[in-house]
C-alpha cells in the first residue's frame, strides 16, 4: 500500500523557506516566484516547472490526480494549458506490482485526461513513494510585469486548509476528495483577463508563505478576513486536541515573524494560513473596484493589499 504518514506529506516537504533563503543568500522571499521558469523562443515563450509530491492518502487514484493537478498549477497561473510532461516516480517496497501497475496507469490516464503528452518515465527504488513531474507550457505573449501602485483585492478559486482539517469540519469526506481533485483550468479565462495583475498557486509554503513573497519590501500591507478563508471549512467545535501540521511548522518558522498578530491565532488556524496545499488554490491579485462579472460570486475574497510605510517587519494582518 502506499506508504504515508502525517509527518511530511503530499508537498509538504520542502526545504524550509528560510534555509534556502539563507543558503541561496537571498535578502527577501521574492526569489520564491515566479511559479515557473519562462524562456523566449521565435514564436512564443515556454513555461516550465517541477513539482515533487508525496503520498497523503491510502487511494492510488486520488493521490496521482491530485499530483497532476498540482503540478499543472504553475502552469494555469500563468494563463495556459500544460501540453507536455516528464514523470519520474520513487517506487518503495511497500507498493506490491498491482498497484504499481495501477500507479503507472493513473499516471497515464490523468495526464491524457489534461491532454498533457508525456514524453519520458524515470524510476528508481526509494525509501518512500514519490511522484515528480515536470511540465510544459507555450505562450504567445506574456502578461506585463506586475508592479504594485495601487490597491488591491485578493482573491482564491477555492479554499485552503480543506485536506489538513478534515478531521474537525461538519462535512463528509468527499468534501475533501473533492475540492483536492478539482481542477484550477476552469480559471484560465479569470487569469488571462486584465483584471488579474498577476496569480500564483497556493503550494507547499502555505497561504503567508505566498502572500510574503510577492509583497515582501514592496512598502505593501496585506489584510486577511479570517470569516473569509475560514468560512468555507465549516468547522465543528470539538474539544480535542489539534496538532499543527508539520509544514505549518515549518512556514511559520520562516514567516511567523511578518504576521502582525500571529500571538492571536490558534493551531487551527495557523494550520489553515500556514499549511501547505495539495492542488490548493490559485491566489490571485486583482485591480481594486475591478469589474469581475460571473468570475465573483465563484472567487473566495479573502482579504485586500494597500501601499503601508512601517519601520517593522509585519506586513500581513489577520482581522476577523
Amino acid at each position: 500500500m502506499l506508504d504515508y504518514d502525517q509527518t511530511y506529506f503530499g508537498c509538504g516537504n520542502k526545504l524550509p523557506a528560510n534555509n534556502l533563503r539563507d543558503l541561496l543568500e537571498e535578502v527577501s522571499y521574492s526569489f520564491l516566484l515566479p511559479d515557473n521558469n519562462i524562456v523566449k523562443i521565435d514564436n512564443g515563450y515556454i513555461h516550465s516547472t517541477i513539482d515533487t509530491v508525496f503520498p497523503f492518502v491510502d487511494d492510488i487514484s486520488t493521490y496521482v490526480m491530485a499530483t497532476i493537478l498540482h503540478c499543472a498549477n504553475d502552469i494555469y497561473a500563468s494563463g495556459i494549458k500544460p501540453i507536455q510532461a516528464s514523470v519520474s516516480v520513487g517506487i518503495s517496497n511497500s507498493l506490491d506490482k498491482t498497484e504499481i501497475r495501477l500507479m503507472f496507469k493513473c499516471i497515464q490516464e490523468g495526464l491524457d485526461a489534461l491532454g498533457i503528452n508525456s514524453c519520458n518515465y524515470h524510476t528508481f527504488r526509494a525509501d518512500q513513494t514519490s511522484i515528480t513531474i515536470t511540465m510544459n507550457g507555450i505562450s504567445r505573449e506574456l502578461k506585463p510585469e506586475f508592479e504594485m501602485n495601487g490597491c488591491y483585492d485578493i482573491f482564491l478559486t477555492k479554499p485552503v486548509g480543506v485536506w489538513s482539517t478534515r478531521n474537525i469540519r461538519c462535512q463528509e469526506e468527499d468534501f475533501s476528495v473533492k475540492a483536492i481533485l478539482s481542477n484550477n483550468l476552469e480559471w484560465l479565462d479569470f487569469i488571462r483577463s486584465d483584471s488579474v495583475k498577476y496569480a500564483t498557486d497556493i503550494s507547499g509554503f502555505g497561504l503567508i508563505g505566498h502572500l510574503a513573497s510577492i509583497i515582501q519590501n514592496k512598502n505593501y500591507l496585506v489584510s486577511l478576513s479570517l470569516d473569509s478563508v475560514l468560512g468555507p471549512l465549516n468547522f465543528e467545535a470539538k474539544s480535542a486536541p489539534y496538532f499543527l501540521g508539520c509544514s505549518a511548522k515549518s512556514n511559520l518558522e520562516s514567516f511567523g515573524s511578518l504576521v502582525e498578530n500571529i500571538q492571536e491565532l490558534d493551531d487551527i488556524i495557523i494550520d489553515v494560513l500556514f499549511g501547505g496545499e495539495i492542488n490548493g488554490p490559485i491566489l490571485a491579485i486583482v485591480e481594486r473596484g475591478a469589474e469581475l462579472g460571473e468570475w465573483f460570486d465563484k472567487l473566495i475574497h479573502i482579504g485586500t493589499a494597500s501601499p503601508h510605510m512601517s519601520t517593522k517587519n509585519q506586513i500581513i494582518k489577520v482581522r476577523d
